[in-house]
């Protein structure tokens, strides 16, 4: 008899906290902070087709109403009524391009690259870092973005996530940024960032990019780099591109660099560069047909390790920070400004 009474005394105790949390009850009292109480989508009495991407998009909509529709605006399209005051524009969501993202060029970014961005922020501009907002939130507003970029859904389908290996060991060693100088001459690297990665003798002072504006090339040495600082950040970028700031260097471009297409730069080299890089040119092919023989694996691995050699000379770059070199024709803004800050 005792063993019943203390069974139906917990019963008693469950049954009113039994559906209490339910989706579609109305009851509940709602602890979410913002004023915008409309996180149920569904009419009572729909708790069966209850869909949980609504909830969140209802909740996204608070978070994006309280922390991005300043600059970005109601409807996304980057016209918040902060942006008239920041030389560096938010971005328009509306027309769907994306600089920083894990994806092959001009396709959209996965959810967790938004994530990394409202976590982080974007050094240099006016887009803040999230690091303490509530995990839900995050994940609420990244929701309610994608129904601000038109068939994001049917976009989404065609995403490729572009494969980003663990940074080896040696990335701060004299012989891998020595062989990354020989990449980034003979990728030409020079002619958008200048032989010194400060803009020394670029030819490309500024793109155009009818979604994103005019961009300068990102000064290296500087050491910001928005889509992360990490050696796995900066080998996603190279791979991934910039939507159109930067364009996306695939296998091929990389593979590429030999001796040939680095004494094509000569007369761009600083003097006594040349002897100097030698030893660690020899260490490449010698030119495209030498490299056109090599076996899938072969090309696969000078792929992989001309990549990080990149990465590791563009960090070293950092180490010694220069003034962005004027360019005579980039454009300037009304207030005579360059837009160094809008560097890609």
């Amino acid at each position: 008899m005792r063993e019943y009474w203390q069974w139906a005394l917990a019963l008693a105790v469950m049954v009113p906290l039994l559906g209490a949390d339910q989706p579609g009850d109305t009851k509940k009292a709602d602890v979410y902070p913002y004023a915008i109480n409309q996180w149920h989508t569904t009419e009572p009495g729909e708790n069966a087709n209850y869909n949980h991407r609504k909830r969140l998009i209802g909740r996204g909509l608070a978070v994006y109403q309280n922390h991005c529709a300043g600059c970005h605006g109601v409807k996304g399209d980057g016209l918040g009524p902060a942006s008239d005051r920041l030389q560096v524009k938010p971005r328009d969501f509306t027309k769907g391009v994306f600089k920083f993202r894990s994806t092959r060029q001009l396709q959209l970014p996965m959810e967790i690259d938004l994530y990394r961005v409202i976590s982080k922020g974007l050094p240099g501009v006016s887009m803040p870092g999230f690091p303490l907002m509530v995990e839900t939130d995050k994940l609420a507003v990244i929701q309610y973005m994608k129904t601000l970029v038109p068939n994001w859904d049917e976009q989404a389908k065609q995403r490729q996530v572009v494969y980003v290996p663990q940074a080896p060991q040696d990335m701060k060693s004299t012989e891998r940024i020595m062989r990354g100088r020989v990449v980034y001459l003979g990728m030409q690297c020079g002619r958008c960032h200048g032989m010194d990665g400060a803009g020394t003798g670029a030819s490309i002072g500024v793109v155009e990019d009818e979604a994103l504006g005019s961009i300068l090339p990102r000064n290296f040495t500087r050491g910001r780099f928005r889509g992360g600082d990490s050696s796995e950040d900066i080998y996603r970028t190279f791979h991934t591109g910039l939507g159109g700031a930067m364009p996306q260097f695939d296998d091929n471009v990389i593979l590429y660099t030999n001796q040939q297409t680095v004494a094509a730069q000569a007369d761009y080299m600083e003097q006594g560069e040349q002897a100097k890089l030698a030893p660690y040119l020899a260490q490449f092919p010698k030119n495209s047909a030498e490299i056109f023989k090599l076996d899938d694996a072969a090309k696969r691995a000078l792929i992989v390790r001309h990549s990080w050699d990149l990465v590791a000379y563009v960090k070293s770059l950092t180490l010694h920070p220069k003034a962005t070199a004027p360019f005579v024709a980039a454009p300037a803004d009304d207030n005579g400004q360059s837009g160094e800050d809008d560097e890609y």
